[in-house]
């Protein structure tokens, strides 16, 4: 996580805590709250933490964290289109109709959180 802000790194392990010990929507309001202390960011910026973060976490944290921090972001939740007989899940967020971390397989919208 070398050249990451503090606040990235220190709300993605809030992030990876709260999805360990609860379900994602209520992760998602402790992530959401935590995230409302730290600074926000651009789209370029949110853009660059999620390349940062692409190799620590799960596409679930990595999306609190990045929503949290990139104001009327949306974090959207799939189902892999690819397989009808595996469920694979993944999480992303969204930015006015932008995909910012769109990492992963070709997905089916499930949900947002």
């Amino acid at each position: 996580m070398k050249g990451m802000s503090v606040g990235g790194r220190l709300l993605h392990t809030i992030a990876r805590l709260a999805i360990r010990l609860s379900t994602p929507v209520v992760a998602r309001k402790i992530v959401f709250a935590a995230g409302s202390r730290f600074r926000k960011l651009s789209t370029i910026e949110a853009t660059r933490l999620a390349h940062r973060l692409r190799r620590s976490g799960t596409c679930l944290t990595r999306a609190l964290t990045i929503a949290a921090l990139l104001p009327d972001a949306e974090v959207v939740v799939g189902r892999s289109a690819s397989d009808d007989r595996a469920f694979a899940a993944h999480a992303w967020v969204e930015h006015d109709g932008f995909v910012i971390d769109g990492t992963g397989p070709a997905v089916q919208e499930i949900g947002r959180l």
